[in-house]
This record gives C-alpha cells, sequence and structure tokens, in this order.
C-alpha cells in the first residue's frame, strides 16, 4: 500500500510530461518530425531538437537527436583522427632528437 501511495506523486501536473493528445499537439509532433528529418546541417538538427524537447514531442526529439549524432560521429572521427597524427608527429620529432643527439 506504501508504494502506490509513494507513486501517486506521479499524477500530479508536474510529472504529466505525455504530449498533449490533441491535434495541434499531432500537428506539432509531425511539423517537427519533417523538419528534424530535412535538416541539412547538425545545427539545424540540435535547433529543432532543443523545440522538440521543449514542446515535449519525442518522436521528433528522436529524430534531430538522430541527424544531429551523425554530425557530432564524423567530428568525433576526425578529431580521433588528429590526435593520431599528433602523436606521430611527437613521435618522429621525439625519434629524431634521440638520433641527432646520438650522432
Amino acid at each position: 500500500a506504501r508504494l502506490l501511495a509513494d507513486l501517486d506523486v506521479l499524477d500530479e501536473p508536474a510529472w504529466q510530461t505525455l504530449p498533449p493528445c490533441d491535434a495541434e499537439g499531432a500537428r506539432l509532433e509531425s511539423e517537427l518530425t519533417a523538419r528534424a528529418r530535412s535538416a541539412t546541417t547538425g545545427s539545424d538538427a540540435y535547433t529543432v531538437a532543443l523545440q522538440a524537447l521543449w514542446h515535449n514531442c519525442p518522436n521528433a526529439l528522436e529524430a534531430a537527436l538522430s541527424a544531429a549524432r551523425k554530425e557530432m560521429d564524423l567530428m568525433a572521427q576526425k578529431l580521433e583522427f588528429t590526435r593520431i597524427r599528433q602523436q606521430f608527429v611527437d613521435l618522429c620529432r621525439h625519434f629524431r632528437a634521440r638520433g641527432e643527439a646520438a650522432a
């Protein structure tokens, strides 16, 4: 009985996070989802993601995050390759310096 009483707090308005089940809520979800799918840059997708988060449109948020994630994954790969290149250059400099010191 105590568990059910504790869960009663979820019935308060602050916990009601489902989008409205009306025509306006469905229209907004549909519009934001379409904008997320047509976003041409990660920045555009991120903007739509913020709007979807604010208006509690989970399908649109998922689509926008998916589009933004693709661009972020590419940036992460670029960063990884840059770090590998930096380490390689440092290793070459260190190797060259040791070779010159031995000669």
